[in-house]
């Protein structure tokens, strides 16, 4: 018995949780030894249909396989299956029973496959006694510093080194703070190529950031006014 065998990874909204998912989903699907189904909770549970059903729905359309939802549940009684379940956190509170029984379901159903949920800390509860969890972890300083030399790569645009940029928000705890996650990190980033300094009020900066968006100026090759 290889013990427990599901997960559930926590990170704040814009750590990388949907991403880690799709990337794991990806990796796995080229290694021939896993067969990994990814798929969100809300719509599993608005669709009202089971997992096999629906997955075997989506790929009949363009790829008829007799007996595919037959086939992946051998597979996931032989532990081969990697149920990758994004979004517990935006179950509505009512339904979140009916969440936790699905899951619940699937960890009796496949015991030895792997079952990876994600989901927010804040009002996290355990969906099931045999779910262990994962916290994904801010990025430290020499990623941070990577993921800025990779975008700032992108533009043509006059922009700060790496190093530079990583300076501005090490000033102010706040900044710093928002630079630990990678989609706030992306935002920061922004601002730096528009020649902008992030404000230090909350408020101020998602206001800063919100007109960049909605003008399209984050496109790639977008004009800058």
């Amino acid at each position: 018995d290889r013990g427990p065998v599901h997960w559930v990874v926590r990170g704040a909204p814009g750590s990388g949780k949907t991403t880690l998912l799709r990337h794991l989903c990806a990796t796995l699907s080229r290694t021939g030894r896993w067969i990994p189904l990814y798929a969100r909770i809300p719509g599993l549970l608005r669709s009202g249909t089971e997992l096999l059903a629906r997955v075997e729905q989506s790929i009949q359309v363009a790829h008829p396989v007799p007996g595919l939802a037959r086939h992946l549940d051998e597979e996931g009684g032989k532990g081969r299956v990697v149920l990758l379940l994004d979004g517990l956190d935006e179950v509505p509170r009512d339904r979140l029973p009916e969440a936790r029984q699905l899951l619940g379901g699937l960890a009796r159903r496949w015991p030895r496959s792997v079952l990876v949920v994600t989901s927010r800390p804040i009002g996290y509860t355990r969906p099931g006694p045999t779910f262990r969890e994962l916290d994904l972890l801010p990025l430290d300083r020499p990623r941070r510093l990577r993921f800025l030399a990779q975008w700032f790569s992108r533009s043509a645009a006059a922009v700060p080194s790496p190093e530079d940029a990583l300076a501005t928000f090490e000033d102010n705890a706040s900044l710093n703070d928002l630079a630990g996650n990678p989609l706030y990190l992306t935002f920061l980033a922004l601002l730096l190529e528009e020649g902008l300094t992030p404000s230090r009020s909350r408020h101020v900066l998602y206001d800063q950031i919100l007109e960049i968006l909605l003008e399209g100026r984050h496109r790639i090759g977008a004009e800058r006014i």
